[in-house]
């Protein structure tokens, strides 16, 4: 994977999204149990929430601290490039090898599909069209790469574009491959927490002549509140080894072709 979409946050940035990782997975906590578990003084707690609170991530009542998504959101973008990063570099590697030159190519908005972006100059010429704002920022200076924004109504958790705009853009192209990447998938159906991000993956999925579904094992063991489309509606799943056995029964069941990648493993800094 290049450096340049490594995500390498300061230890400030790397505690603040570890404050939040407690705060959405354990629900209210308290500023001195923070203080407690991350290891530092209920003043660099504090820090940490203003700075959190600033980006509309967390908001503290009479001490407490809870996510400002609810159970069912979607995580930061930041807090969502930090986690499972090897599986993605690894399903990423996988994806890469079934596109080729002169394709039209879809990445949606998900952080899933960030380490494929860097390695597109390899496939060129191609065409990508994108709802993400990360990867725009990435593509545009790519020699032989021709990108396409889906513009529409900028969510800044994602991230991402949404909306009318959005869909009609992508409605009146026609793509030879969607990679796309979902929140949850329960019951061999793939949901979303934000009914936004449904209709624009959904339109996404009609406009393409082969779908491609990337998700790592973690996105097996949550619900959201959305269906977008059975598993059965995509041509290829890559998932990683972490999935567990009701997963893979829920890939074989669908019926859909499937991947399950071993993460790559970087050797540790000295």
């Amino acid at each position: 994977m290049s450096e340049a979409l490594r995500y390498d946050p300061s230890p400030s940035r790397r505690r603040q999204l570890q404050l939040l990782d407690l705060v959405v997975r354990r629900g209210a906590q308290h500023v001195d149990a923070l203080a407690a578990e991350l290891g530092v003084s209920s003043m660099t707690v504090y820090r940490d929430i203003a700075a959190l609170e600033t980006e509309q991530l967390v908001e503290r009542h009479r001490g407490a601290v809870t996510a400002a998504m609810s159970s069912l959101s979607e995580f930061a973008t930041a807090l969502r490039m930090g986690r499972c990063q090897a599986e993605k570099e690894a399903m990423s590697a996988r994806a890469k090898t079934m596109l080729r030159p002169g394709q039209a190519v879809l990445i949606d908005d998900s952080t899933t599909l960030f380490p494929l972006v860097n390695e597109l100059h390899t496939l060129t010429p191609i065409t990508v069209v994108t709802n993400s704002s990360l990867a725009m920022r990435h593509l545009g200076g790519m020699t032989g790469v021709t990108l396409i924004s889906t513009g529409g109504e900028y969510v800044s958790w994602a991230d991402g574009y949404v909306g009318t705009l959005s869909e009609t853009t992508v409605r009146s192209l026609r793509l030879d491959v969607a990679l796309m990447s979902v929140s949850a998938i329960n019951q061999g159906w793939c949901m979303h927490s934000d009914p936004r991000f449904v209709s624009i993956k959904r339109t996404m999925m009609e406009s393409a002549t082969a779908k491609i579904l990337v998700v790592d094992h973690t996105k097996f063991e949550r619900s959201a509140l959305y269906r977008i489309a059975p598993l059965s509606n995509y041509d290829h799943v890559i998932t990683d080894t972490g999935i567990s056995s009701d997963a893979q029964l829920q890939l074989e069941e669908s019926g859909v072709p499937f991947d399950v990648v071993t993460p790559l493993v970087h050797a540790s800094a000295p």
